[in-house]
């Protein structure tokens, strides 16, 4: 599967899974900014935008495997970030038979986390001050969102 089809192919996960929770969920095109999702609460009337990211396993261990939060410069990032848009992180096994996780890490855990590893990279590389217009992609194990997995009271939509 290549990567654009893996992407929406997460989008289309995450707003069966939001429907078969009792939501309305509306995906928007593949070039809205910063929201892939629109999930509705008929019940309270709450509207949220979710950002959907994808990964796939690719021949790494299951809890090893990363899925690709951002490919930005970290200075973009970090702003549109402030937007805390609460992200669902799909996690597809290779194993097609196996059923696909999700982790849903409201936007401003994604702001830390990215953030703590800026932090830790430009200790690791002993920079002061690193390139903030530097492309590049930002990565997180399922190891390390584990602790969201099925958490979708983070969507902040409350009950149905």
């Amino acid at each position: 599967m290549d990567k654009a089809t893996l992407g929406q192919y997460g989008v289309y996960q995450v707003a069966a899974e939001l429907c078969r929770r009792g939501y309305t969920a509306v995906t928007t095109s593949r070039n809205a900014k910063a929201v892939d999702v629109l999930a509705f609460n008929p019940s309270n009337g709450k509207t949220v935008g979710v950002q959907v990211k994808t990964g796939r396993q690719n021949g790494k261990t299951e809890r090893k495997a990363l899925i690709t939060v951002v490919s930005a410069t970290a200075r973009d990032e970090i702003d549109r970030l402030q937007l805390l848009t609460p992200f669902v992180l799909v996690y597809v096994p290779d194993d097609e038979k196996s059923p696909s996780r999700f982790f849903v890490v409201p936007g401003y855990k994604v702001l830390q986390m990215l953030k703590d590893d800026l932090k830790r990279y430009i200790h690791r590389k002993h920079r002061k001050h690193p390139n903030m217009e530097v492309k590049t992609r930002w990565l997180f194990s399922v190891e390390k969102v584990e602790p969201y997995e099925d958490k979708w009271d983070n969507l902040g939509l409350g009950p149905v």
